[in-house]
C-alpha cells in the first residue's frame, strides 16, 4: 500500500545549470528589485539585480558542484530571502558537510569577487560598468563575509554546528542556536547603526528564526510521547493513550502540539464508547485551533447532514486521524458509502489527496472492500494516478482476490507505475508474489 501522491514543482523559472536543476520563483526578482529600488535609476536597478541573481547562482552552484564531488546530486531554489541547495541525499561525515558548506561563499568570492576587485583598481571604467563592477564587489564580497557569520541557516552557522558538535558529542544545536542569536542581534544592532535597513531586516529574520528554533525544540521534548500514545491507540491500549496525551496537556503550552493531544484524548475516548469523556476532551482545544471536523461529527454534531458534512470537509485538511476507530465510527453510522460518494463527487481543492487518504484509511482500518470499491470508482471517473489502481491491487491482495489484484496491478502499470522497490517489497502483495502472472508484470517494468 502507498500514500503517494504526484511531485508538485513550486512557481518561478525552471532551467538546468551544469546538468543541475534550478527555480527561480519570482519573489527573488520582486525583493532583490526592491532592495536596489535606493539607486534610484532603472538602469542601475536592473544592474543591480542581474548582479545579485548571477552571484547568488555562482554560490549555489558552488555548493552544487563540492555535493557532486562527493557523489550527491542536488537541486537550487531561488526564493524570497536568497538561496538554497538542496542535496538529494546526507553527507557522508562531518568533513564533508564543513566542505559543502564553504564552497558556496569561497566560490562567489574567488570567482566574483577578488576579479571585481582586480578590475575596479585597474582599469578606468565607464558609467554604468563602473557600478557594475562595484555592484559585483559589494555583493560577493560583503556576501560572503556575512554568510560566514555564525549564525544559523548561514553556511557560517553550519559550520560552527558542525564544531560545537564535534566538541559536545553531538549535541551541539543549542548553543549554536544561542550563538546564533547573539552573533545576529549585533549584527543587525550593527546595520541599524550604519544605517543599512535591509541588513538590520535580515538580522531580525535570522534571530526570530532561531528563537522560534529553540522554542520548537522545547516542545518537541514534550510532544515526543504523541507518537507512542497514536500506537497505543492504534492497538486498542487507550490507557497508555490517554495517559500520554495527558502528559503533554499537561507540560506543553505549543497550540499544535496541544490540539494533537486533544485530538488523541477525544479519539481514545470513543474507541471506549465514552461521547461525553469525547465531549469534555474538546472543550480542552487552544481557543486559536478549530476542533477537528471528523471529531465533531462522531461528538458534537447531532443533525445527520451536519455530521456528513464535517467530515467530509475534514478530509480536505491535514488533521491526525486513527484510522481504526474513525472507520469504526464511520460503519457503525453507516455513513462509509455516503462520504465515499461525497469525496467522489467533490471538486475542491484538496480532493485528490483527500480520497486518496480515504482510500488508505479504510485499508489501514481492515475495510479491504470499501477501500478497493472507492478506488475502483476513482479510476473509473478518470483518475489517472497510479498510486490509486496501486492501492486496489494491495486491498484485493490482502482480501485474498488474487485474479482482481493482478488485473489492477496491470491498470496501474498501464497508468504509469513504475516503482519497482515498492513491488517487490511491499507485504500487502505477498499473496500474488508467487504467481507467474506477477512476473510478466515485473518484466514490463523492467522493459
Amino acid at each position: 500500500m502507498s500514500v503517494l501522491a504526484p511531485r508538485q514543482e513550486g512557481p518561478g523559472l525552471h532551467l538546468r545549470l551544469a546538468g543541475i536543476p534550478v527555480r527561480l520563483e519570482w519573489t527573488f526578482l520582486v525583493f532583490t528589485a526592491l532592495i536596489g529600488s535606493t539607486l534610484g535609476e532603472l538602469s542601475l536597478i536592473v544592474a543591480w539585480v542581474v548582479v545579485v541573481t548571477v552571484s547568488i547562482l555562482v554560490h549555489e552552484l558552488g555548493h552544487a558542484a563540492a555535493l557532486r564531488s562527493w557523489g550527491v546530486g542536488s537541486r537550487i531554489v531561488l526564493h524570497t530571502m536568497g538561496g538554497v541547495t538542496i542535496p538529494t541525499a546526507g553527507l557522508p561525515h562531518r568533513r564533508s558537510r564543513i566542505a559543502v558548506s564553504l564552497a558556496g561563499p569561497f566560490s562567489g568570492l574567488l570567482l566574483l569577487g577578488l576579479p571585481a576587485i582586480v578590475v575596479e583598481r585597474t582599469m578606468d571604467l565607464s558609467t554604468p560598468w563602473d557600478d557594475v563592477v562595484a555592484f559585483a564587489v559589494w555583493v560577493n564580497i560583503g556576501w560572503a563575509v556575512i554568510n560566514l557569520l555564525p549564525i544559523l541557516p548561514l553556511d557560517g552557522g553550519n559550520v560552527a554546528h558542525e564544531l560545537i558538535d564535534a566538541g559536545t558529542g553531538g549535541r551541539g544545536e543549542v548553543p549554536t542556536r544561542w550563538l546564533s542569536i547573539v552573533v545576529a542581534g549585533a549584527a543587525g544592532l550593527w546595520a541599524l547603526s550604519e544605517g543599512f535597513v535591509f541588513g538590520a531586516l535580515f538580522a531580525v529574520f535570522f534571530l526570530s528564526d532561531n528563537i522560534r528554533a529553540l522554542q520548537g525544540r522545547r516542545e518537541a521534548g514534550a510532544a515526543a510521547d504523541l507518537r507512542p500514545a497514536a500506537e497505543a491507540l492504534e492497538r486498542g491500549d487507550t490507557g497508555t493513550a490517554l495517559a500520554l496525551a495527558g502528559g503533554v496537556l499537561a507540560s506543553t503550552r505549543d497550540p499544535q502540539a496541544r490540539a494533537m493531544a486533544v485530538d488523541l484524548t477525544a479519539w481514545a475516548h470513543l474507541y471506549d464508547r465514552d461521547v461525553p469523556a469525547a465531549a469534555a476532551a474538546l472543550a480542552l482545544y487552544p481557543p486559536e485551533v478549530e476542533p477537528s471536523g471528523h471529531l465533531r461529527a462522531f461528538v458534537t454534531e447531532t443533525d445527520p447532514a451536519e455530521r456528513i458534512n464535517a467530515t467530509v470537509d475534514a478530509w480536505l485538511h491535514h488533521r491526525y486521524l486513527p484510522a481504526t476507530v474513525y472507520t469504526r465510527c464511520l460503519v457503525e453510522a453507516g455513513l462509509v458509502d455516503v462520504v465515499t460518494e461525497r469525496l467522489l463527487a467533490s471538486r475542491a481543492d484538496g480532493a485528490d489527496r483527500a480520497r486518496l487518504a480515504f482510500q488508505h484509511t479504510l485499508f489501514v482500518a481492515g475495510r479491504m472492500d470499501e477501500s478497493a470499491r472507492l478506488g475502483e470508482r476513482i479510476v473509473e471517473a478518470g483518475g489517472a494516478d497510479p498510486i490509486v489502481a496501486y492501492n486496489v491491487a494491495c486491498a484485493h491482495s490482502r482480501a485474498g482476490r488474487a485474479d482482481a489484484a493482478l488485473a489492477w496491478l496491470g491498470t496501474a502499470v498501464d497508468h504509469g507505475f513504475a516503482d519497482q522497490v515498492l513491488l517487490d517489497g511491499d507485504p500487502d502483495l505477498a499473496r500474488v508474489r508467487t504467481d507467474p502472472r506477477f512476473a510478466m508484470l515485473r518484466n514490463r517494468l523492467s522493459a
